[in-house]
């Protein structure tokens, strides 16, 4: 009798820490899916946000300039004069961002490298969004003039598949939604 009450015991303890280092492990997956969506986030905001800084030109575009160059729902590009030398053709001074829904992978360019992958953008957003000065109302792409363009909203999920047992059997995911609106600080 008291040994299967031991055993009964010990049975209920494993199941107890099986099951909480199950859930340790969704937990841990579900900050690095976090981070690595913030991380990417922080690069793109800090980067649209620097656009337009013309330090040379006393705030106007140097010729063959501009702060944004493309401005489509799954793609910006954006140019600064970081160094100050009155162009805006340096490295790291004309940057694009591209969402490609085929490999889910935002990407950087120049460099071509992967920001973040298994990118999901939310139901009923665009990776970006323009709005013109103090709008709630997006602007209707392309838009014609990207000097009215005032605020990026940016907007993706990063998922990856849930790695307790359960998880991958029944194919849930682990999933973490990030959304940042951009104001330019330097205006056109």
């Amino acid at each position: 009798m008291a040994i299967a009450l031991s055993l009964t015991l010990l049975a209920v303890l494993y199941s107890f820490s099986r099951l909480h280092l199950h859930n340790l492990r969704s937990q841990e997956k579900g900050m690095e899916v976090l981070a690595r969506g913030r991380a990417a986030m922080v690069l793109m905001t800090r980067k649209v946000r620097e656009a337009g800084y013309w330090p040379s030109t006393g705030g106007a575009p140097p010729s063959g300039c501009a702060r944004i160059r493309t401005a489509a729902a799954s793609q910006i590009r954006v140019q600064t004069d970081l160094n100050g030398n009155g162009t805006c053709s340096d490295a790291n001074e004309d940057t694009t961002y591209t969402y490609d829904a085929n490999t889910r992978i935002i990407q950087r360019s120049p460099g071509g490298a992967a920001v973040v992958t298994n990118v999901e953008i939310p139901a009923g957003n665009a990776f970006l969004t323009y709005y013109g000065q103090g709008s709630a109302t997006p602007l209707t792409l392309p838009v014609a003039d990207s000097r009215i363009i005032k605020r990026v909203r940016i907007s993706f999920a990063v998922e990856v598949d849930e790695p307790t047992p359960y998880g991958k059997a029944s194919g849930r995911k682990v999933r973490v939604a990030l959304v940042s609106d951009v104001f330019f600080r330097n205006s056109e």
